[in-house]
């Protein structure tokens, strides 16, 4: 609104003017309106505004609440895993110990049952010797048995040869001694 630098009179006024300035004023009173009316569509979009915030804030919070869990349990999770890892691991090791002392006492075995079949094989080796001789000496006395016995038998046949040649001895002697005995009792008779 314009007003001139030298105040005009009512009077002084023109139709026109006195139109424009209540068009204006009609109009500042419309702004006013609007102003006011916006002032509460201003209002509602500022709770509007502030609700939406509420809102986002408590989704936000939600999905950072959420995604907080989801991390907690993944690190619970791979917290866990690698603890039946570690323990699988120190299973395994324990095991491994374990076999690894086994192998130690099944070559200590095999040392000992190499030991010990060596001297089985020294002490066969010494019996096999033992045997050789042995049989060595059973065919050394086989063979003086057998002479043994061929001497037995000359012997015995000797015998046999002695015994008969004594049968014909005392044959001998009876019939000599009968016919000395007959000579003798004759003899007798005869003187």
């Amino acid at each position: 609104m314009a007003t001139p630098t030298t105040p005009k009179k009512m009077s002084d006024k023109t139709k026109e003017e006195l139109r424009l300035e209540a068009e204006l004023r009609a109009m500042t009173e419309k702004k006013k309106a609007i102003f006011d009316r916006t002032r509460e569509a201003d209002e509602e979009l500022r709770q509007i505004r502030e609700a939406e915030r509420q809102k986002l804030e408590r989704l936000q919070q939600i999905i950072a609440e959420r995604t907080e869990k989801e991390l907690r349990e993944r690190y619970a999770a791979c917290l866990e895993a690698q603890n039946r890892t570690t323990q699988h691991e120190t299973g395994l090791r324990t095991d491994l110990e374990a076999l690894r002392s086994e192998r130690d006492r099944y070559r200590e075995q095999v040392a000992a049952l190499s030991r010990e079949k060596a001297r089985l094989q020294a002490d066969l080796q010494t019996l096999q010797s033992d045997n050789d001789r042995s049989k060595e000496q059973i065919a050394t006395l086989s063979f003086e048995h057998m002479n043994a016995i061929e001497e037995a038998n000359v012997l015995k046949r000797k015998s046999s040869e002695h015994h008969q040649l004594l049968e014909q001895l005392k044959g001998n002697v009876q019939r000599f001694s009968s016919k000395v005995n007959e000579g003798n009792k004759a003899r007798l008779i005869i003187l």
